[in-house]
């Protein structure tokens, strides 16, 4: 069982990771020049800053949108995801479900900064949770195995919103090609970057997550990918990548292959708490 709850609470912080609370500049950068939207002329992309302050800039008012998440775990397979995300700042709210290999699926709700899990049938109580209360309240400054895994990775959720992603990267990251595909009917610009691993924990500082250093790190790697598709409304439709996380099989860092797809962009989303009745801890 000890295996079993840090691969959950290693899953749950990597989600967090992926949560984000939005919001910040891309690293200063300006609005391109021609970031209308789609019937601007083509805005000029001279870096990963510019990238990042074009997508913020298309995406402040439609800070909503569906996702779709694949994660590659090693030594524990395959996990995905489904679910919506609201990108507000300190309102910064998500619903998901996944489906973790070998257990069932897991249900997970962020809002006003608290943590709800319900975990498949077969792993209750490892964090709590019962038959008439299902959902477990998570304290991120807990003292559990599970709320301290969480709470370590806590300062990532910065990355949720993939504006974040793309700022985590902005001073660390190259771009080596640009080229024009079609995704599931979608025209988009693929971007390919090259992100060099030490200036990115450089530029993390003293803001940055010291977990997050840690296990980037300990991978030893000096360079990760970064490859991210954008509409004509320069919106993300696709993002992969690798992530540098801690606990998740309780051998160190473990390099994490991550895929992303957004959808339904600015559509209204309705992400509440599970009834209180139900939850345990609440």
């Amino acid at each position: 069982m000890p295996g079993k709850t840090l691969l959950v609470a290693g899953i749950g912080a990597a989600l967090i990771t992926l949560a984000g609370c939005g919001g910040t500049s891309i690293n200063g950068s300006a609005v391109p020049q021609g970031a209308g939207g789609a019937a601007a002329a083509a805005p000029k992309i001279g870096s990963v800053a510019d990238l990042g302050a074009l997508v913020q800039h298309n995406a402040s008012g439609k800070n909503s949108a569906h996702i779709q998440l694949s994660m590659t775990i090693p030594g524990a397979g395959d996990i995905t995801a489904a679910g919506d995300m609201r990108f507000a700042g300190a309102q910064t709210a998500e619903q998901m479900t996944m489906t973790l290999p070998g257990m069932g699926d897991m249900q997970m709700v962020m809002v006003d900064k608290v943590i709800y899990m319900k975990l498949p049938s077969n792993l209750a109580g490892i964090a709590g949770g019962s038959s008439t209360k299902p959902w477990t309240k998570i304290d991120l400054s807990g003292s559990s195995a599970l709320s301290k895994s969480l709470g370590s990775t806590a300062n990532l959720a910065d990355q949720a919103d993939p504006t974040q992603l793309i700022n985590q990267i902005a001073q660390a990251g190259t771009i080596t090609g640009v080229q024009s595909e079609t995704l599931d009917g979608v025209a988009t610009k693929h971007y390919t970057i090259t992100v060099d691993v030490q200036k990115m924990i450089a530029t993390m500082g003293a803001d940055g997550s010291a977990t997050q250093q840690q296990a980037l790190s300990a991978l030893g790697v000096k360079s990760m990918p970064f490859d991210i598709w954008v509409n004509s409304d320069n919106l993300p439709v696709k993002i992969t990548t690798k992530l540098a996380v801690s606990g998740l099989t309780g051998s160190g860092a473990s390099e994490v292959d991550m895929t992303v797809t957004y959808t339904k962009w600015g559509e209204s989303v309705n992400i509440q708490p599970p009834p209180a009745d139900q939850v345990d801890g609440g």
